[in-house]
């Protein structure tokens, strides 16, 4: 019989973690620095999420991971742990939706090349620069 491959990120101590700091946040109302648990559970995700098929296709999946990690750092504390029992999915959907806004700027810079380039290739054509002596 196979054995089940662990998951890369341990949803249940995962969920420890943030509790522990949701509880430090209410006692000392002071937000403490992440810890290093934390932050290789949230760089797990981001850097797994960006080599799933949906993602893989795109050059900067670096990028991607980088501002998926910037995302969940900036709504660490949004998260209620009293109230749910998955950062898992809190996080992973948080770097969904920062990967999806970072192809759409990608593409739009994209576009905006694209008539740049083609401007410029217009603008070659109207010219007579073959007649130029100073060419």
């Amino acid at each position: 019989m196979k054995t089940k491959k662990p998951h890369y990120v341990d949803n249940k101590h995962f969920y420890q973690l943030m509790l522990e700091r949701q509880l430090i946040i209410e006692r000392t109302g002071k937000k403490p620095r992440i810890s290093d648990e934390i932050g290789k559970c949230i760089l797990l995700i981001a850097t797994n999420l960006a080599k799933r098929y949906n993602f893989n296709a795109y050059p900067y999946k670096e990028d991607l991971a980088h501002d998926g990690v910037l995302q969940c750092i900036k709504y660490i504390d949004n998260f209620n742990a009293h109230k749910y029992n998955s950062p898992y999915s809190y996080f992973n959907r948080i770097c969904w939706q920062m990967f999806v806004h970072r192809i759409k700027l990608e593409n739009r810079r994209l576009v905006m090349n694209y008539k740049v380039i083609e401007d410029s290739i217009c603008d070659l054509e109207n010219e007579d620069w073959r007649n130029d002596p100073n060419y």
